[in-house]
């Protein structure tokens, strides 16, 4: 099984109904693809951890760098996983506003960050905050 993480950057905000239409087209593919996972999104940015079948985690990430909803993709990890992170979740989500990512130390590290050319000096504390957000019991915004 495989798991990417990634960052990208918006070429505009997305409203919240790009955002919840966004999100049930990748729900349901995910379902139908046996793709787990979680994105966030936060001063512009993208981040998505997915998780899933080799063939599949490529094809959707191919999917993911042809789509113009983003650009500047960067992938932070790559890599052979034996249990997936996110079991339940075709796809969490959540948006931060501007006082959530100042109490978030990683978010706020990031967002200060003028390109992505250091981005991947977070990897594992960006990984480690998303896996943050899968507890046993799940907030209803990431329940999907």
């Amino acid at each position: 099984m495989r798991q990417i993480l990634y960052i990208s950057s918006a070429t505009t905000p997305p409203s919240t109904n790009d955002f919840e239409d966004l999100l049930e087209v990748a729900r349901r593919n995910n379902k139908t693809h046996n793709i787990t996972g979680v994105l966030i999104f936060f001063y512009g940015r993208y981040v998505q951890c997915i998780e899933g079948d080799d063939h599949e985690i490529g094809q959707l990430l191919s999917n993911i760098e042809d789509d113009a909803r983003n650009v500047h993709l960067v992938v932070l990890k790559d890599r052979q996983i034996k249990n997936r992170d996110f079991p339940d979740w075709s796809m969490g989500y959540q948006m931060y506003d501007d006082k959530e990512i100042n109490n978030s130390p990683i978010l706020f590290s990031i967002k200060n960050k003028e390109s992505f050319l250091h981005i991947k000096d977070y990897s594992e504390e960006l990984y480690q905050f998303l896996v943050s957000l899968y507890p046993s019991s799940q907030p209803k915004w990431l329940v999907e």
